[in-house]
């Protein structure tokens, strides 16, 4: 990446007395400068991360006029030098993000100083600062989690704004197509994708959740990127996910769940994923049972009540703004509509029982034929 010197300013400090790589981040149409002005290469797996579904490229001497936000990365030891005594004003604390998973729970005490929304986050070395749409993050090697949630809720947020609509499923691609797995948790939606990949030659495109748009006449689906959170049941079937887990599965229940490294997992065969926006080909519904004897195929042609039941985020989510530089401006109602009255003529299949079941060439044929 080019190094280059140039000026950042913060808090009427200006930094630039070091290296500043310059970086854009890409994901449809929501633009991100990042300027890393780290001393080592904390930022890089970060960007690995992101990397899977966003484009991102050197800057150099380029300007990006519709960028929605700028985010500029220092070192969590040069806090003090632009916010001297911060850690000692006034607070109010907050729950950035909850999770059944403990490495995934954020919260942050928020501290106005002068213009500055700065959030010093619990139990982590990090620190948010924003003003306008800069975001300032004071990282350390413990930044991981909560750099990428800032990064996936200004970018999420910016998308439903545009008319996007965010579905807890997974998705695959084959032949230019997205294929959607739905269902409840549970229900085998992480199973049938890895069926679906390493026995159908479909391609890993989403792991727990896609953006849907209606453009040009077209449904068009996008992955988004998120870490692989397997249980244990789904591990034991495939050998090679035994062989890179994080931890010993013996003794462990088959409904626990157990967290990839991203850098792993993604670099399996196939699993690296479709990072395109594609049409929208059709919907699996599983409902995987590995120790019944059939398998039982219904078609569904009517898939726009599951949609409905499936979609990511909640009524809430408008309300959870901590970061002030992308808020939620638009109608929820209007979204869903605008995208699920698309839906009619689009088809699913319910898919019971064993998978193992199922014959080369049949998932295919079943949409062909339709």
């Amino acid at each position: 990446m080019p190094v280059r010197r140039r000026e950042v300013i913060l808090n009427n400090n200006i930094i630039s007395d070091k290296a500043i790589r310059k970086s854009f981040w890409r994901y449809l149409e929501s633009n991100i400068v990042v300027y890393d002005c780290l001393k080592t290469n904390s930022l890089l797996r970060i960007k690995t991360f992101f990397d899977t579904h966003f484009i991102i490229e050197n800057a150099s001497d380029n300007e990006l006029e519709d960028a929605i936000a700028n985010i500029v990365f220092l070192d969590y030891g040069e806090l003090e030098k632009y916010f001297p005594g911060c850690k000692e004003l006034d607070r109010t604390h907050f729950v950035i993000r909850n999770s059944k998973t403990s490495k995934f729970k954020l919260a942050a005490n928020e501290v106005i100083y002068d213009n500055y929304k700065l959030f010093l986050y619990d139990e982590i070395d990090n620190a948010v600062a924003i003003y306008g749409n800069y975001a300032y993050v004071f990282m350390s090697e413990e930044s991981e989690v909560a750099v990428i949630e800032l990064i996936r809720d200004i970018v999420s947020k910016d998308q439903v704004n545009r008319g996007k609509v965010y579905l807890h499923a997974s998705a695959v691609e084959k032949n230019g197509m997205a294929y959607i797995i739905c269902g409840n948790g549970g229900a085998g939606k992480t199973t049938t994708l890895l069926e679906l990949v390493n026995k159908h030659n479909y391609r890993f495109m989403s792991g727990d959740k896609v953006v849907f748009s209606f453009e040009k006449d077209k449904l068009l689906i996008h992955g988004w990127p998120d870490y692989p959170n397997l249980g244990v049941g789904t591990i034991k079937r495939y050998e090679s996910l035994v062989q890179i887990a994080p931890e010993i599965i013996d003794g462990l229940k088959n409904t626990d769940k157990i967290l990839f490294d991203f850098e792993v997992f993604y670099k399996q065969k196939n699993m690296c994923p479709y990072k395109g926006q594609i049409e929208l080909g059709g919907f699996f519904f599983p409902n995987i049972i590995f120790d019944s004897c059939e398998t039982v195929i219904k078609k569904i042609t009517d898939v726009k009540d599951i949609f409905c039941r499936n979609l990511e985020f909640k009524e809430d989510y408008e309300t959870r703004n901590w970061q002030s530089i992308v808020v939620p401006d638009y109608d929820r109602k209007e979204n869903i509509f605008n995208i699920s009255k698309h839906l009619k003529n689009v088809i699913g299949y319910d898919v019971t029982g064993n998978l193992s079941n199922i014959g080369e060439g049949l998932f295919d044929e079943m949409f062909i034929k339709n």
